[in-house]
């Protein structure tokens, strides 16, 4: 066995044969290795582990797994993952709601062959040659279009078993699962803590964007509203009354996202970590991961057109499953909900990249230090967003634009 050993051999078992799908098995030895960089998570560890079996007594196969736990190595990291309740929504998800969604060709996400409160065992992706693509990396069109479609795929399932079961939504019958656990005012959450400390250092960046974009703004009625604006997102995560909810992701950002490819042609995409998995209108999903993935420019160009390509897919899974696109959520509801989650977009890209794309050494200077890693969650961190927007030119220029973006549609609404 590895030092890093995680499961018991007992438990390995379990999950080779789920993968192999025969109980004529036997595990010889099993190897783990930490990873870090851009494929280690905010909110877990992961692990990459070389399992060695031998198959009908007599031929040795050697297979890859990915785990994904809770981490243990710094206390702070521990208590703000237990206390948002990421984890315990995503093994919930694994072993019990997605167990009950149709299955889609190809794949939305991993397979899962083992699923501990603390830990989960899925395929490794990256052994199969998916990648990702990088946290500061804007995606193009080919990568936007294939994960549109591949996310229209889960959504159209999760439908699917929405209408299978017509005397109760899905938020009903799994509302110990899709409850809200990120976007909450009245609870213990370290979440509620860091969305305050996420405002605060905003509202410090603001000050940067005269010099930085040469424009002229009204920074003290700016700041005087940039609060109420930022707490929209409150409401916008709830359920909606009045267009079609879904299952969705929650959190498509980049590195929630592994793609592979023919050549340099991205072809096939696996989307991951749904920790903050929530029943809402699609269009939350669609708008806030071209926030966060995109350029303002290729919005300009290409948002409507990826917003036809994912509603197109959405119909042919549906009619897959022998219902109608247009009676469930017709073109005209999605654009209309795709105007309103807008806002959603605006803010969550500015609100998640001022820390998850910190040059890689100022980012690990958190995660690797109980105390920089509670002020990274819990309060203002300007002083380190400053720091990289001096030395750091693309973290400026993507940091900054968003920001432009959001006080924009603020200076609007005056």
């Amino acid at each position: 066995m590895g030092s890093l050993q995680v499961l018991s051999t007992e438990e390995w078992l379990t999950a080779v044969r789920k993968r192999l799908g025969t109980a004529d098995c036997e595990v010889l030895d099993v190897t783990v290795n930490k990873l870090g960089g851009d494929v280690s998570g905010f909110l877990g560890e992961h692990l990459q582990v070389k399992v060695s079996v031998l198959v009908t007594k007599s031929v040795r196969k050697d297979l890859a797994f990915f785990v994904k736990k809770i981490p243990d190595d710094i206390p702070q990291h521990t208590e703000f993952i237990v206390s948002t309740n990421a984890f315990a929504k995503e093994t919930r998800l694994y072993s019990i709601l997605f167990e009950h969604l149709p299955v889609t060709m190809p794949p939305w996400g991993p397979q899962c062959f083992l699923v501990r409160p603390d830990l989960l065992v899925m395929e490794d992706l990256m052994e199969q040659g998916f990648k990702i693509v990088g946290r500061l990396n804007y995606l193009d069109y080919p990568h936007c279009e294939v994960l549109l479609r591949t996310l229209a795929r889960f959504h159209a399932v999760s439908i699917v078993l929405d209408e299978s079961q017509p005397d109760k939504t899905l938020i009903e019958i799994y509302s110990h699962i899709l409850f809200e656990n990120m976007f909450i005012k009245d609870t213990l959450s370290k979440f509620k803590y860091w969305f305050s400390g996420a405002t605060e250092t905003l509202k410090c960046a603001i000050h940067l964007l005269p010099k930085h974009t040469g424009k002229d703004y009204n920074i003290e009625d700016i700041l005087r509203k940039f609060t109420k604006h930022m707490h929209q997102m409150y409401e916008l995560v709830k359920p909606s009354t009045k267009y079609r909810n879904v299952l969705c992701h929650g959190d498509l950002w980049a590195n929630n996202a592994l793609f592979r490819y023919e050549g340099t042609n991205p072809v096939d995409v696996r989307i991951v970590d749904f920790q903050l998995a929530r029943y809402t209108p699609a269009a939350l999903d669609v708008m806030s991961f071209l926030h966060l993935t995109t350029s303002r420019e290729f919005r300009s160009s290409y948002s409507l057109k990826l917003r036809s390509v994912y509603h197109q897919s959405l119909g042919q899974e549906l009619s897959r499953h022998g219902y109608d696109v247009n009676k469930l959520l017709p073109w005209d509801e999605f654009q209309e909900s795709c105007e309103l989650y807008r806002i959603y977009g605006l803010i969550i890209a500015p609100t998640y990249h001022h820390t998850d794309l910190m040059p890689q050494e100022a980012l690990q200077g958190f995660l690797n230090d109980p105390n920089q890693y509670e002020k990274l969650v819990t309060e203002n961190r300007y002083d380190k967003v400053a720091v990289c927007i001096a030395s750091n030119e693309q973290y400026r220029d993507r940091i900054l634009s968003e920001l432009d973006e959001l006080v924009e549609d603020i200076q609007l609404k005056l």
